[in-house]
């Protein structure tokens, strides 16, 4: 039997006290890369809301991304640069119809709006990347070799990291600051099934069309109010507001 070629820690929580949803998991190869490496942060879809989509749906996919003493030279050769990975819980809006773990309005981990899942993802990579003694809860683990990371976000969770990367979730005065730190940090993002513009996709799915009001109006608010623009990240790049 191979020894395991990467150690899981499950459930960290990166913000105190603690509250649920606000945790993630942290993957560490066990040799650790000798080259230039990265750290790649993945950031889960699900409509901003379904709770049946977790970090932990990146599980089956880490034995792809860690070589083994079987993998193939092709896999090794372009796996073996990942210092580490790490997945991200983060707050959902609300979502009272799902039929098997209905949403609270007293839960405030179920009951999350704009630009609260940007702050949550936001502290989660200053937590990963934060080494300070201050920052006693991450000294139980290890620390992140590379300082550079990508980020992986699919569907939602791909407009979440680019809204992480342009600082739309902070206010004028403190947006250089911590954008220069991002910009320094996030080296590239990898959007999967990305969402960059929530009315354009209503109104080319007539057939979803309920379903998609629904989930945006809980996650951006009203879009007569300019809620939805708040979070069509494909809009602010092309016009150049971030």
């Amino acid at each position: 039997m191979f020894p395991q070629a990467y150690k899981s820690h499950l459930s960290l929580r990166y913000t105190f006290p603690p509250l649920p949803l606000r945790t993630l998991d942290l993957h560490i190869p066990t040799n650790p890369p000798s080259t230039p490496s990265y750290s790649l942060i993945y950031i889960h879809g699900g409509a901003f809301r379904d709770p049946a989509i977790t970090s932990q749906s990146l599980l089956p996919s880490l034995p792809h991304l860690f070589p083994s003493p079987t993998s193939s030279p092709t896999q090794s050769h372009t796996s073996h640069n990942i210092a580490a990975i790490a997945s991200l819980n983060y707050r959902l809006s609300a979502y009272p119809s799902h039929p098997t773990d209905p949403s609270d309005p007293g839960d405030e981990s179920r009951n999350a709006q704009w630009p609260e899942h940007i702050r949550d993802v936001r502290r989660a990579v200053e937590w990963l990347f934060d080494d300070s003694a201050e920052n006693s809860e991450r000294g139980k683990y290890p620390p992140l070799p590379a300082k550079e990371c990508i980020l992986i976000g699919h569907s939602v969770g791909a407009t979440i990291s680019f809204a992480v990367a342009l600082a739309l979730d902070l206010d004028a005065a403190g947006t250089n600051e911590r954008r220069d730190r991002f910009d320094f940090v996030i080296k590239a993002i990898v959007g999967v099934e990305g969402i960059y513009d929530f009315t354009a996709l209503r109104d080319a799915h007539v057939g979803f069309r309920e379903i998609y009001e629904e989930f945006t109006t809980a996650a951006l608010g009203d879009e007569g109010d300019g809620g939805w623009e708040r979070g069509n990240v494909g809009r602010v790049v092309k016009e150049g507001k971030g």
